[in-house]
């Protein structure tokens, strides 16, 4: 008798009587491969943008604009940093001439941290200071007088040349007050103001048979500085305001220093 069986049933350990309709699978084969003519896409970054943050293209993660290692400034990082210099200059002794240097490099600044290196170091407030006089007199008459060095600029001062000169440097001068009042009275003789480019200074007067004059360059005055008023009357002289000698970019310095490979 023979035995019957369906068509549909396998029999063990025989592949050609798999199913009729499902793939034969030969137990003693190797695993199957990915088929190497359709590799997988992957996505790629977009080749015109790189890292925000100066690396190799694709790597970045933070889709945010840097510079340098550091966030562009904002005007409220300007306007903080200059009002801490107003106060350094009203309370702390901070002569016009560094005001004028570290302000010129807080507007110029490119990123926050050229921003804090202009101002790391500002003095303290002291609680000894001296209280601010009321004027001071220099007088030149028949001579002349300099006023140079570090030297504090009350909040009125009258200055007299006649038949003679003199020169104050208000660059390294400390004002006691936001606002200074510089009377200037020049006779037979002439005057000579050196102020930093940047810092306020309002001139006014009238000159008979002499001159007066803002001889430094043209530029707005830099935000929070000092005001200097000047009211100046000459007859046969002159008052003149100059600027001081080149000094120092701060700024350049602070950039200098950063760039500069540690030893």
């Amino acid at each position: 008798m023979v035995d019957q069986y369906d068509e549909k049933t396998p029999v063990d350990g025989d592949p050609e009587d798999a199913p009729q309709g499902l793939p034969k699978v030969d137990p003693d084969a190797p695993p199957a491969k990915p088929n190497a003519e359709e590799p997988v896409e992957q996505e790629q970054p977009d080749k015109d943008q790189g890292d925000p943050l100066g690396g190799a293209k694709g790597g970045g993660t933070m889709n945010v604009a840097r510079t340098d290692n550091a966030t562009q400034p904002v005007d409220s990082d300007r306007e903080r940093a200059s009002r801490g210099l107003s106060h350094a200059v009203a309370t702390a002794g901070l002569t016009l001439g560094e005001y004028a240097e570290r302000a010129a490099a807080v507007e110029q600044a490119a990123t926050v941290d050229e921003i804090e290196a202009a101002v790391r170091g500002l003095p303290e407030e002291s609680a000894g200071v001296a209280p601010a006089r009321l004027g001071r007199w220099i007088v030149a008459v028949l001579g002349g007088t300099e006023q140079r060095g570090r030297w504090r600029l009350s909040k009125r001062l009258w200055l007299v040349a006649a038949a003679g000169g003199a020169t104050l440097d208000l660059s390294a001068a400390q004002p006691e007050a936001p606002e200074s009042i510089i009377t200037v009275i020049a006779i037979l003789g002439g005057a000579e103001l050196i102020l930093p480019q940047g810092v306020s200074v309002q001139l006014s007067g009238f000159a008979l048979l002499g001159g007066k004059g803002d001889q430094r360059a043209g530029g707005s005055p830099l935000p929070g500085s000092p005001l200097i008023r000047v009211r100046a009357f000459t007859f046969l002289g002159g008052v003149s305001i100059k600027e001081p000698k080149m000094r120092r970019n701060l700024l350049d310095v602070i950039r200098s220093r950063r760039e500069k490979p540690p030893t």
